[in-house]
């Protein structure tokens, strides 16, 4: 072989390492949904329920709360309340493992104090905000409900309300 062959057999192959490298460092979105807002205004006491169908995969997955809202929106923030339940497939081991319980509470900016919006977009307003970091196991499955945590009962022009879940 000679030296020029060896030198892009090598530059190659680094080449292709490094893009391998980097791909596998990107987040990959493997759940996303979204609830659609009935109401004109959503009632502090109706929560948003979502059911994640069991992981593919064990791994670190990261929870996003998404949001979006219209200028009828009349705050520059939101807090939200995100409950997660993991439950664990069945098996044969006895006991049975118990579910996981957490519990989140998200503060989301959603204006600067002079009212210039931080979301996304012209009639509505997109938002994502990392949750939480997660450990899951293959089978595991979620159920993630979120509420809102506003001292007003009814808050008008929040649309929809989403998860995300992204393997790290």
């Amino acid at each position: 072989m000679t030296t020029k062959l060896v030198s892009h057999i090598l530059a190659t192959g680094i080449l292709t390492i490094a893009l391998v490298s980097l791909t596998s460092c990107e987040e990959q979105k493997i759940y996303h949904a979204y609830a659609h807002s009935e109401q004109t205004a959503w009632d502090k006491g109706d929560a948003f329920l979502f059911m994640v169908p069991a992981m593919k995969s064990e791994g670190t997955y990261l929870l996003e709360a998404d949001l979006r809202i219209t200028r009828e929106y009349p705050y520059t923030g939101l807090t939200l309340i995100i409950d997660q339940t993991v439950i664990h497939p069945y098996t044969s081991l006895l006991p049975h493992p118990a579910p996981i319980h957490h519990a989140d509470t998200l503060s989301c900016r959603l204006a600067e104090s002079d009212g210039n919006t931080l979301g996304k977009g012209i009639n509505f307003l997109q938002y994502e905000f990392p949750v939480r970091h997660m450990e899951l196991k293959k089978g595991d499955s979620l159920v993630i409900g979120i509420r809102h945590y506003m001292k007003q009962e009814t808050l008008p022009g929040v649309s929809d309300i989403g998860i995300s879940i992204k393997s790290l």
